[in-house]
């Protein structure tokens, strides 16, 4: 069986692995070794040919990452990281979805998003948001924005 859930928090179970990863470099070498894989997506969206529609966004991210330059590290004091669920955004418990509720019944019922954000300061003035993460099987895995890839 695949397990999408956890046994403890799964706030804390991110925020204790995220926390070390509190640099814009350290970041986006995470994210580069931590893409989903196409057997990832078959976990998590309902028919196997939208997660072919998936990974071709994954695919497309991944070779544009690689081929920008980083650009100058920063260290970020706070990690902070949110998270929900498909139920959580079908009763309306989070606005934060960016596009989700549009594809909402692609997903599995089962499926938690991540969202991990480098901040400055409580305010978020400054740093950058790392849209969306899962924990699929104990492995952290990105999955960018997964509405891009069925816009039409």
């Amino acid at each position: 069986m695949i397990s999408l859930t956890f046994q403890t928090d799964p706030k804390e179970k991110a925020q204790a692995y995220f926390d070390k990863y509190n640099s814009k470099n350290k970041m986006n070498e995470l994210i580069l070794k931590s893409f989903a894989t196409l057997e990832d997506a078959k976990k998590i969206f309902v028919k196997p040919e939208d997660a072919v529609v998936f990974m071709k966004l994954m695919a497309a991210t991944e070779k544009k990452m690689k081929e920008e330059p980083v650009g100058e590290d920063a260290v970020y004091p706070i990690v902070d990281i949110n998270t929900f669920t498909i139920k959580d955004i079908k009763e309306e418990k989070t606005n934060y979805n960016l596009g989700l509720l549009e594809i909402l019944h692609k997903f599995k019922p089962t499926v938690r998003f991540f969202t991990v954000k480098l901040m400055t300061d409580n305010m978020f003035e400054r740093g950058y948001s790392y849209i969306y993460w899962m924990n699929i099987n104990n492995k952290w895995v990105f999955v960018s924005r997964p509405n891009l890839a069925f816009r039409k």
